[in-house]
């Protein structure tokens, strides 16, 4: 059998529980069910360490349990990357890396806001309407 892992796509026969109508799946799903010896689900995302989507060896592939937790990891890697401390996370406003605890959650949308920043922001909107009022 060809080395499927770099290809995008990897035959696996129309018996598969989760292939296309030609029996075709991802490449890496297809690596990465090898691995652990069974078929994946497909809201199982599988992640790429190194970010590159074509490196398919299975050192390279991680299994998540959520679309949530594949994120998880992708904010992670670039938090790392960008201030070198994995568990900080990105102002939205001023755009700075800082402690979550210095920081609020916006929701649940993942996102994180300083403080001072919704509180600047805030100031700022309200100007804005003011003077919108003023001109009408």
């Amino acid at each position: 059998m060809k080395d499927n892992r770099y290809a995008p796509r990897a035959y696996v026969g129309r018996k598969h529980p989760y292939a296309d109508r030609n029996g075709m799946i991802n490449a890496h799903r297809h690596v990465a069910e090898k691995a652990v010896g069974h078929a994946i689900n497909p809201k199982h995302p599988i992640h790429h360490i190194n970010g590159n989507g074509r490196d398919n060896r299975p050192e390279n592939l991680v299994i998540c349990n959520s679309v949530r937790y594949h994120q998880l990891l992708h904010v992670r890697e670039r938090a790392l990357r960008e201030c070198g401390n994995p568990e900080w996370r990105r102002c939205i406003r001023c755009l700075t890396y800082d402690s979550p605890g210095s920081m609020r959650e916006m929701g649940t949308t993942g996102c994180y806001e300083h403080r001072r920043c919704a509180n600047a922001s805030r100031r700022e909107s309200a100007k804005r309407a003011r003077e919108m009022a003023a001109v009408k």
